[in-house]
């Protein structure tokens, strides 16, 4: 494979307090982003739209940023589009797409620089990836079928060889677990997940192994109005875990018998929580109309500071990037930046 070569398109670095924004030209959206610990830079993955025109072809543009959100250099990716990050053994980061170069349909995975090592990538069928992360210095994707309840979630092993080279992509279903959430905490790896009881929901813990077997369980007591939950730390006495109801965000400790120690509104709306993700101690969350509008509110907070501290911008997507930042970017692929929040 060939070395990518430098975008010609022009981007703008704007730094204001505590908000770095990033303009173009062109409308951009931000499809992943990662810090590279062999370039010691984070690395953005952009979409980048050749036109205004709502039916615009795009490419894909890899920004190289420093630690205080300078921009060091721009690339331009030719093999393929909707990347995803993926990490090596060896902390390389290497990124999966869909295929734009092989006859084949489906995804591909090849290192983000020095392509020159990869002759010809393998193809495989290209899987959703609802969330990723390292475990036992190994790298998994977590896909869950929103479309069918009755399937059980998938794990993805990426694997790579001797030399360090992305070699194959192995799948393991997940026992028994729907629309679970995954959480590596002192490398092990636990899966929150909710199991409905006549009109109730258990909260349910599960540890599984690197193969994605379970070697361990826990469940609580039944809880009425739970819709999402996530765990967020365990000890040998207490579960932690952050939850969503249809108009608040709780924190919610049990004790390992299953009881409820103690119960705390984060966040509470007359609207609906449609959508919650948590990560590292951080609530990512839509807080909308009861009718489900797009005039909802994106919102961050974090679970140990008072719930008046979130923040959003209407219009655009906040996305976790560090345990200080995170990024806002276009709901619609409609913007011509992204920013850079520190909260």
């Amino acid at each position: 494979m060939n070395e990518l070569y430098n975008s010609k398109t022009k981007y703008y670095v704007n730094i204001e307090g505590n908000t770095t924004t990033v303009s173009s030209n062109y409308r951009i959206h931000v499809e992943d982003s990662y810090y590279d610990l062999c370039s010691r830079l984070w690395v953005f993955a952009i979409k980048v739209y050749d036109s205004d025109s709502s039916y615009s072809p795009y490419h894909i543009d890899y920004l190289f940023m420093d630690s205080s959100y300078n921009l060091v250099h721009v690339i331009q990716e030719k093999y393929g589009v909707n990347p995803n990050f993926i990490v090596s053994p060896d902390k390389e980061l290497w990124v999966e797409l869909d295929s734009i170069i092989t006859e084949k349909e489906g995804s591909i995975v090849v290192p983000l620089i020095n392509r020159q090592r990869i002759e010809e990538p393998k193809v495989q069928r290209s899987v959703g990836m609802d969330c990723s992360f390292v475990f036992l210095d190994m790298y998994y994707a977590y896909s869950v079928d929103l479309f069918d309840s009755r399937k059980d979630d998938n794990l993805y092993l990426y694997q790579f060889d001797k030399k360090h080279r992305f070699k194959s992509r192995k799948k393991f279903k997940i026992n028994g677990i729907r629309y679970g959430n995954p959480v590596v905490i002192n490398n092990r790896c636990y899966i929150s997940h909710l199991k409905r009881v006549d009109e109730s929901h258990v909260v349910c813990i599960s540890e599984i192994n690197e193969n994605g077997d379970i070697i361990g369980f826990w469940e609580s007591q039944t809880i009425n109005d739970i819709n999402n939950v996530f765990l967020t730390s365990l000890d040998d006495d207490y579960i932690k875990t952050a939850v969503s109801t249809n108009h608040s965000i709780d924190l919610i400790v049990f004790s390992k018998d299953g009881c409820v120690s103690q119960r705390q509104v984060l966040f509470k709306t007359d609207g609906h929580i449609n959508y919650i993700t948590v990560r590292d101690n951080s609530v990512v969350f839509v807080d909308a109309d009861e009718s489900g509008h797009p005039n909802g509110k994106n919102c961050i907070m974090k679970l140990d500071i008072d719930a008046s501290h979130f923040e959003y911008q209407n219009g655009f997507h906040p996305i976790y990037l560090d345990k200080s930042h995170f990024v806002l970017t276009g709901i619609r692929d409609d913007k011509n930046e992204f920013k850079i929040v520190e909260y």
